[in-house]
């Protein structure tokens, strides 16, 4: 009787899983299912949504500053990246006079910085978003909409 529940209990748990697949993928194709879009995608315009949720980004290069930490010698090396959704701004952003006024924006900025500004997830994003609108009275053809930190040491 043993080897009996046994076999019952194997088939069971082979048998279960194919009818559930089954019963999921029929719904599926026949739109049973409810899907939620991703990524504003839409039906009768995917392409437009698709080409709108589209961000740029660009290297703003490598930074490594002073903290304005009286007494301790504290320091900042962090790469930053603008991310914006006019692929124009990359040939201004490439610009030499718009980089080496972005470059010192940042610099000035980081400097201004104590270790607690940029020990939390809030302060980092309170810096990029101060460094974010500085570029934008830098840059003329449109403005940037996000700052990424991709890498980032505080020492």
């Amino acid at each position: 009787m043993d080897k009996l529940k046994r076999a019952a209990i194997i088939v069971l748990m082979i048998i279960v899983p194919i009818v559930v697949g089954g019963l999921v993928y029929v719904m599926y194709t026949l739109s049973l299912l409810p899907m939620k879009p991703k990524n504003g995608y839409n039906k009768n315009n995917n392409n437009a949504a698709v080409a709108q949720a589209k961000e740029y980004t660009y290297p703003l290069g490598e930074f490594q500053v002073n903290l304005d930490e009286p007494g301790y010698r504290r320091y900042v090396k962090v790469t930053v990246h603008a991310g914006f959704r006019n692929q124009k701004l990359e040939e201004e952003l490439s610009d030499k006079d718009v980089d080496v006024q972005t470059r010192s924006a940042i610099t000035s900025i980081l400097r201004s910085k104590k270790v607690e500004d940029l020990k939390s997830v809030e302060g980092c994003e309170n810096v990029q978003k101060e460094i974010m609108e500085k570029i934008n009275t830098i840059i003329k053809t449109d403005k940037i909409d996000n700052v990424y930190f991709t890498d980032i040491l505080i020492q």
